[in-house]
């Protein structure tokens, strides 16, 4: 009888470790993701307040993620007058949109998206999150072409994200 009682003792502990740490992970999840968006709300609010903050936050975006040529500059000024009307491009959620240069839109942008991911139970399920990524639309008055300009994609679901925001700009959502 020992042995039973010891053996349903180690079930239940095995079961309720597994519940903490599917809470924990949860958790740890909802706490980041309220980093991230505190986060981007700070860079919007410093982006109102300061131009040179705006002039970093561009520099720091310098991967170039897409081209197109042939778009005037004519295009350029109807995207930038379209972004700042809208509150969306595809899936995205258009948060902030700063006109700095007479070729450059700063875009900061909020992705809700589905992700396999643990749930409360700590059972594996498709669960809801955000990711929020800045874009810099260039117009190269030379070339008479448009560039999408981002930070460098941590994964790929980052990579397909910063892709799908490229596709709402080029595919004629937004343009």
């Amino acid at each position: 009888m020992e042995h039973f009682f010891n053996h349903l003792f180690g079930k239940v502990l095995i079961m309720i470790v597994l519940a903490v740490c599917g809470i924990v992970i949860v958790i740890v999840r909802k706490a980041i993701t309220a980093i991230n968006k505190k986060s981007t709300q700070s860079t919007i609010d410093a982006l109102q307040k300061s131009q040179s903050f705006a002039y970093d936050l561009i520099a720091s975006l310098d991967i170039p993620y897409a081209r197109r040529e042939n778009f005037p500059i004519l295009y350029f000024d109807k995207l930038k007058s379209h972004l700042t009307q809208i509150k969306s491009a595809g899936n995205f959620s258009i948060l902030h949109v700063a006109n700095l240069h007479t070729n450059e839109i700063l875009v900061v942008a909020e992705l809700n998206y589905s992700d396999f991911d643990v749930s409360y139970l700590g059972r594996s399920t498709d669960v809801t999150k955000k990711a929020y990524h800045q874009f810099v639309l260039r117009h190269d008055h030379a070339n008479n072409m448009l560039i999408v300009l981002s930070n460098i994609y941590h994964d790929t679901n980052s990579k397909f994200q910063k892709e799908g925001f490229i596709d709402a700009i080029f595919k004629g959502t937004v343009i």
